[in-house]
């Protein structure tokens, strides 16, 4: 693995698309090895304002054998939802998809969190998941409203009982123009996306002009879903997985792009 601390980001420029909340943190340690961290949120997560439905969360979750958190801010937004969460999964099996969630339940109190990094795919490689493991008991996945149903599909035809628990939506940004028009003229050296839907609505808000530049500017993303995913939009530029879903695993994969065109 690279080491963060021998490589200099001096003279480079950084795409930040996370969103708002979540990018500080990041853009710090890309400025802190001499970077430029250009902070670009193309969308935003919010929590849920309707309450209805809160009983029934509690319920579904208080049932559970299994409950899956999908990502960090199903975490964070969890307890808006519902209440007491974490003390309803407490002596549940929890399992987290990615480092970055377990460190965000071991927050909450939670230590003993089985994860995987990879997507859904990768949580389905567990043994905890398997056919024997899972017949017949119940699970409840919390996630965000529109979530991908892959993880779903595939326990229920392992005959497990599954309940999707929606704690948040992820809201599109309307495209600044003028600031846009002011990042393309610099061109960034690497763009960092963390999300499929962030992906979209960033070449959705580029304009026509500006698409091929996008197009050939390397990315850093997290989970090989979204390289696919760039791949069959027109990405002609490198795109390098981060090696686990945290802010360590995408400084590794910036400095790593950054070794390569050395």
């Amino acid at each position: 693995m690279v080491n963060q601390n021998d490589l200099q980001l001096d003279g480079y420029s950084i795409l930040v698309t996370r969103p708002r909340d979540r990018a500080g943190l990041l853009c710090k340690r890309i400025e802190k090895l001499g970077g430029q961290a250009i902070r670009l949120p193309v969308i935003e997560i919010n929590p849920l304002k309707s309450i209805e439905g809160r009983e029934d969360r509690c319920t579904r979750i208080g049932e559970a054998d299994i409950t899956i958190f999908v990502s960090r801010n199903a975490v964070l937004f969890a307890e808006r939802s519902t209440p007491g969460v974490f003390e309803l999964v407490k002596d549940q099996i929890v399992i987290a998809m990615g480092i970055g969630t377990k460190q965000e339940l071991k927050k909450k109190g939670l230590a003993d969190v089985l994860f995987a990094d990879g997507g859904s795919e990768a949580l389905l490689e567990l043994k905890q998941l398997q056919n024997s493991a899972i017949q017949g008991k119940k699970i409840a996945i919390v996630r965000g409203v529109g979530g991908r149903d892959v993880l779903e599909k595939c326990l229920n035809q392992r005959l497990a009982e599954v309940s999707i628990i929606e704690v948040y939506r992820r809201d599109v940004l309307n495209a600044d123009h003028s600031v846009l028009e002011k990042v393309w003229q610099s061109s960034p050296d690497v763009v960092v996306i963390t999300s499929v839907e962030a992906l979209r609505n960033l070449v959705d808000m580029t304009a026509n002009s500006d698409k091929e530049k996008l197009l050939r500017t390397p990315l850093v993303v997290i989970g090989s879903r979204i390289k696919s995913i760039a791949s069959m939009m027109g990405f002609k530029s490198t795109v390098e997985v981060a090696p686990e879903a945290s802010d360590d695993g995408l400084m590794h994969a910036i400095t790593v792009t950054f070794e390569e065109v050395e």
